[in-house]
């Protein structure tokens, strides 16, 4: 997605302007309950955790308007398709897609939300998914994936993708506080690994929108808005599976790629 180098210190103004965003968020929401002008605490709490969605798309945007890189917000989000010619993309996307809603159904002993919830929570899930990816994957990861490996690169990612909802621990009545942040932490670290190998695999940050997106929705079948330690263990579980399947594909189709090299060369 990016089309130009970027600088350390570029990086370093991306990541500290989302991080001030979504802080600067929440201490309005402190201040605001103080004086009762928020009434319900899962009010401010999806307030927060909205934020973390849509901020780093949102300075994404700014960062790349500012290098003239895009002219539009359509053509922001043109730039999410990806590269062209990648006929695969939507073939491992639509496994993967499958591949996690089997493993989720097959680590689950039950489902504490309703099969018919399941496709109401798409369309939101697409929307604030997909700009969280358009910032995570489309430039962070990206910009990382350039200067260092692919597993530091990873991990890194999921680490300031972790911290960024460090606020939702602070708020009651935010999703995220009947689980321990040690353990969410781990979680996002898993995750970005599996999208990051996915990233690479089809070149397609749309790819990543649709994964995380069908990820979000099978896994609110589980824990319902308020996320457990049974939901996560579920998910961390799922993860791990998706990783090591990633691995295996990755040496099959580069063991594909250097015997379709020697072929050649005779």
């Amino acid at each position: 997605m990016i089309r130009r180098e970027i600088t350390y210190r570029q990086l370093f103004y991306y990541i500290l302007a989302v991080y001030f965003l979504v802080w600067m968020i929440l201490a309005l929401i402190i201040i605001c309950n103080s004086f009762h002008v928020l009434r319900y605490d899962r009010i401010s709490g999806k307030a927060v955790l909205f934020s973390s969605f849509l901020v780093p798309s949102f300075v994404l945007y700014i960062f790349m308007k500012r290098r003239q890189e895009i002219d539009t917000p359509m053509e922001f989000l043109y730039c999410m398709a990806g590269e062209k010619g990648h006929a695969r993309t939507a073939l491992v996307t639509f496994a993967f897609c499958m591949g996690q809603l089997l493993l989720f159904v097959l680590c689950g002993r039950y489902v504490n939300g309703r099969i018919g919830a399941f496709l109401p929570v798409l369309p939101l899930a697409l929307i604030l998914e997909g700009l969280q990816e358009t910032g995570l994957r489309g430039f962070l990861a990206e910009a990382l994936n350039r200067e260092l490996s692919f597993g530091l690169s990873a991990v890194l990612t999921g680490t300031i993708w972790g911290v960024l909802y460090l606020p939702l621990f602070m708020v009651e009545g935010a999703p995220y506080r009947e689980i321990g942040f040690l353990f969410f932490l781990l979680n996002c670290v898993f995750q970005s690994i599996v999208l990051n190998a996915l990233y690479l695999i089809t070149k397609s940050i749309a790819a990543c929108v649709a994964f995380r997106t069908f990820w979000s929705a099978a896994s609110f079948l589980f824990g319902g808005l308020m996320f457990t330690n049974s939901s996560y263990t579920i998910c961390s579980t799922v993860e791990m599976i998706l990783i090591f399947s990633l691995v295996l594909y990755e040496q099959r189709r580069q063991k594909k790629d250097a015997e379709a090299g020697t072929m050649s060369g005779m």
